[in-house]
């Protein structure tokens, strides 16, 4: 051998790369549980329209949650989902309690709903 020439590996041994680390996943992205929790309370709103004390409480949560998502930049459409669902969820929450009173007035006409002040 010569003396400046660098050392090589045995014959029949390759020495090959380092190991390598394995791909890690993607950060999660903060706010996509309340995404989904928007677009759950906004399914369960529009579900139980006739349920009005669950109804409108469920849909005024779906939006909230709904716009602290978007406000993080939650990727994807469950924010905006559950805000669309839980405005349509109270619109109809709105429309049925006109409807009951509207019944209500009709098979009962003896009822005032008015208060009357002194």
């Amino acid at each position: 051998m010569y003396p400046n020439q660098p050392q090589q590996p045995p014959q029949g041994q390759w020495q090959g790369y380092p190991p390598q680390m394995p791909p890690q996943p993607p950060p999660p992205h903060p706010g996509k549980g309340l995404a989904t929790a928007s677009l759950v309370l906004g399914i369960i709103s529009l579900a139980m329209f006739c349920v009005i004390y669950a109804a409108i409480p469920c849909a005024i949560i779906a939006i909230i949650l709904g716009a602290v998502a978007k406000s993080k930049k939650v990727p994807g459409g469950a924010a905006t989902a559950g805000i669309v669902m839980g405005v349509i969820a109270i619109g109809v929450a709105i429309i049925a309690i006109v409807a009951l009173a509207s019944w209500l007035n009709s098979i009962l006409p003896w009822a005032s709903w008015s208060i009357e002040l002194p």
